[in-house]
């Protein structure tokens, strides 16, 4: 059965930066849930990831990288946008 963890703890436990942790989670490279305000991942997700790119980084892993980051960078206008309107004073603040 597998064992939810914190990404801290996952952090601590293979000695990784959380930040890589979060974009594996945004990649959708290991598994992981949000329930009641949480983030849990999957350890034996992450345990298999480890063990995969221990191998050597794919160039199908550097094309995902890419597409997350032309998507990311396709969102930053809408961002911008709203925190703008936001800001405005538009809607009556």
């Amino acid at each position: 059965m597998s064992q939810w963890i914190s990404i801290e703890a996952a952090a601590e436990k293979y000695r990784l930066e959380k930040e890589y942790i979060w974009l594996w989670v945004e990649m959708k490279k290991i598994t992981v849930s949000y329930e009641n305000d949480t983030v849990s991942i999957d350890d034996d997700s992450i345990q298999q990831f480890i063990k995969r790119t221990k191998l050597g980084i794919t160039s199908e892993y550097i094309d995902e990288l890419e597409q997350l980051c032309m998507e990311k960078k396709q969102n930053q206008p809408i961002v911008c946008f709203t925190l703008e309107y936001a800001g405005s004073g538009i809607n009556g603040n």
